[in-house]
């Protein structure tokens, strides 16, 4: 997997913001009442002895019991929206790393995703199928010549099938770095064929040589 790279300030992921979300969540309702203990008819009687200023300043007061909350709200959006933004562009860029992973890295990830599924390695496949897998005495093929598509659709999913239909493959899977289309996923739909993407090997990523650490991803299922 290659370097990380930081998102910037021009992808809109580095807005800035002096606080969590949550925070400024918090201030609103407490800027709120907090006004609300000067401008509530107990504070009246105190206005008398400010005079002429009195009514100016509880009209300052009033508005800002609403604005300053308000304010907060804003600021709590866009906190959480940068947020987002920061996860999208790190997600992308890692997906972008992980198109560019040289064929034995994206075996080793894919055998390790098997493995985390509780499949067995049953031996390495002839020409459509790279892999071939069992599990609870059930086979199934895996699919992996379109592995550095960027996207892909029901025709491949449709080859896998007929191949496992000439292996007699109790289920099969398809696996890319790219996505596939919703065409290809409709097609798989009810046919035992599980479908990992880019951002599924992506999760499993962290298992390949010299990183550290792993988590373990979900496909669509292949019984």
């Amino acid at each position: 997997m290659g370097k990380r790279r930081e998102p910037t300030t021009e992808e809109g992921s580095e807005a800035p913001t002096w606080f969590p979300w949550w925070v400024y969540l918090l201030l609103a309702p407490a800027a709120y009442f907090g006004l609300d203990s000067f401008t509530s008819p107990s504070a009246l009687p105190a206005l008398p002895a400010l005079g002429d200023a009195a009514s100016p300043l509880l009209t300052g007061l009033t508005a800002l019991q609403y604005a300053i909350p308000a304010l907060c709200l804003l600021a709590a959006g866009v906190a959480i929206r940068t947020r987002l933004l920061r996860r999208s562009a790190v997600a992308a860029d890692e997906l972008a790393s992980l198109v560019g992973i040289e064929r034995p890295q994206f075996e080793t990830l894919a055998r390790e995703w098997f493995r985390r599924q509780g499949l067995t390695e049953r031996g390495l496949g002839q020409r459509e199928v790279c892999l071939v897998l069992t599990a609870d005495g059930r086979l199934r093929v895996v699919q992996c010549k379109a592995w550095q598509a960027g996207i892909v659709d029901a025709d491949v999913v449709r080859e896998l099938f007929d191949v496992m239909a000439a292996q007699r493959a109790d289920g099969g899977y398809v696996v890319t770095t790219g996505r596939f289309t919703g065409e290809a996923r409709h097609y798989a739909s009810g046919k035992h064929i599980g479908l990992i993407d880019g951002a599924q090997l992506l999760k499993m990523a962290p298992a390949a040589p010299g990183s550290a650490g792993a988590s373990a991803a979900t496909a669509t299922p292949a019984a």
